[in-house]
């Protein structure tokens, strides 16, 4: 079983939004509808088989929920979150909201998610996970838009250095996907 960390547009969504008009895409950033614009058919139909359960940070889920209308991927969602309250049930899947942290909510995901891969979506939930070695495969999809702020992936990575192997790198015309493994020993 793999767990996959990625990070997608986060927090600044807004102005992403805006730098992406200026540019002349005519896109909704959020969702699916980005993601079949913005990424080669390949990497979506590849995510979109591949993900059996999804771990979000509240920040994530507070910001993309109005935007998605549903969960983020036909899954199971995990949000880790240090208000609890009831399950909510979408369409696709139902967002669990997870008091106990980022290893309870992959470890939980996991179980929903079978033989398929857990994605974890956010940058602070993504940096606890990869903090606490709970990763084995890293995705970045990469758009060339410097914003200076936000949630950092790698920020206070207090971890020794761990070097990821190149699995895949598929370049398209708004974002370069860049997929990487943790070493086996």
């Amino acid at each position: 079983m793999s767990s996959t960390a990625f990070v997608i547009c986060g927090a600044l969504g807004a102005e992403v939004k805006d730098i992406v008009n200026r540019r002349g895409w005519d896109v909704d950033i959020y969702g699916l509808s980005a993601m079949l614009h913005l990424y080669p058919a390949r990497i979506v139909e590849e995510l979109m088989a591949s993900i059996g359960a999804v771990v979000i940070g509240r920040r994530t889920f507070d910001l993309g929920v109005r935007h998605w209308g549903d969960v983020p991927f036909p899954a199971p969602c995990f949000v880790v979150t240090h208000r609890a309250r009831a399950e909510l049930a979408m369409s696709n899947g139902t967002f669990a909201f997870i008091t106990e942290g980022p290893a309870v909510a992959l470890r939980r995901a996991r179980e929903a998610a079978g033989d398929r891969d857990v994605a974890v979506m956010g940058g602070d939930t993504g940096r606890q996970c990869l903090a606490a070695g709970l990763i084995d495969e890293l995705h970045i999809h990469l758009v060339p838009v410097l914003l200076g702020r936000g949630v950092r992936l790698f920020e206070h990575a207090d971890a020794d250095p761990i070097g990821w192997e190149i699995a895949d790198v598929t370049p398209s015309p708004h974002v370069t996907h860049a997929r990487y493994r943790m070493p086996q020993p």
